[in-house]
């Protein structure tokens, strides 16, 4: 063989191999660069989406909160609980309720489906559906089913709320649901200038 030959043949030899090792290079590099990038991307997918749902937690709160707070609906709640008016003012307050309720109330936030006011046992008081009134939804459902969180509920201070995780309840509606839950509290304010709990 020639010398030119054999020059070529190494040179050639050579890039070849050259151009195997930075396609090899290239492809472990691009391929590491891919899998870093698709990581990357959702993690930031995972913390939008995280904060998306908080927020929306949030938002949940604090319509319950709201909810809970107004003056019509604290001062309604406090005659149906208050054990000294009679049974016809009871059932009077119950119903003026309702009506608040499903046609005051709901229509604001359809997402809404129910709004229940329980008492210190957990028994429905009042509702948006007057079927569900005198229901146990306390104690009973939150061991059952976890649906809610009355037991932190009726102990916790103004301005606490809770959501509970989706649950499906059909008797209740046909579709999965979140329960929301706060306490009442009174307009009135104790001798340290907070407002008292209502059992509610």
């Amino acid at each position: 063989m020639k010398f030119k030959a054999k020059m070529l043949i190494i040179i050639g030899g050579l890039a070849i191999v050259i151009v195997a090792g930075l396609i090899i290079y290239l492809n472990f590099y691009l391929s590491d660069f891919q899998k870093k990038q698709t990581i990357a991307n959702f993690r930031n997918l995972a913390e939008l989406s995280e904060g998306a749902y908080f927020a929306f937690l949030e938002s949940i709160k604090i319509r319950v909160i709201d909810w809970g707070s107004e003056g019509y609906i604290r001062r309604i709640i406090e005659k149906i609980i208050n054990q000294s008016i009679s049974e016809k003012e009871r059932k009077s307050a119950i119903k003026e309720l309702t009506v608040y309720l499903k046609e005051e109330k709901i229509k604001y936030d359809p997402a809404v489906v129910i709004v229940d006011i329980l008492n210190k046992e957990g028994i429905v008081v009042a509702s948006s559906r007057a079927d569900r009134i005198g229901v146990d939804e306390g104690k009973k459902e939150e061991e059952e089913l976890g649906a809610h969180r009355f037991s932190e509920t009726i102990v916790s201070d103004f301005g606490e709320a809770f959501v509970a995780s989706v649950v499906s309840e059909e008797d209740e509606y046909s579709e999965p649901m979140m329960h929301a839950t706060t306490r009442i509290f009174s307009s009135s304010l104790d001798e340290k200038g907070d407002f008292i709990p209502l059992d509610a």
